[in-house]
């Protein structure tokens, strides 16, 4: 079993790498017994926290997504309780046509609708 593993040693920051060069570069390889232990070590190290670091990307992604579903859900709770509340009172009214309208009940149900409403609490768009 060789002791050597390829790298890509001083490969341009532009973020544009043309293909040979890219081959050129990876092609090289390191001498693992020259390497002192320290470097070793760094390399399982910064290894071992890369694994960890997408692990943990992954897993906020998931959290974030259910966090999401979660606040969907409520929200279209909500929104169905303000539609059912809002029809029973114009059932009221419209069944009871010779009584005065219920103008309390109709504040109340206005004030909290407009104010659910305004605070943007159910619009969330990615840009």
């Amino acid at each position: 079993m060789s002791s050597r593993i390829c790298y890509h040693k001083n490969l341009p920051l532009s973020g544009f790498v043309s293909r040979s060069e890219f081959l050129w570069y990876s092609a090289r390889p390191i001498d693992l017994s020259r390497m002192r232990r320290w470097q070793k070590l760094m390399i399982v190290a910064l290894t071992i926290i890369a694994i960890g670091a997408t692990g943990f990307a992954q897993w906020w992604t998931l959290h974030e997504r259910k966090v999401e579903e979660v606040r969907r859900v409520e929200v279209r709770e909500q929104l169905g309780k303000f539609i059912e509340e809002g029809q029973s009172l114009q059932f009221a009214i419209a069944s009871k046509i010779n009584e005065p309208v219920p103008e309390e009940r109709v504040r109340t149900w206005e004030k909290l609708t407009e104010g659910f409403l305004q605070t943007g609490a159910f619009i969330r768009r990615s840009i």
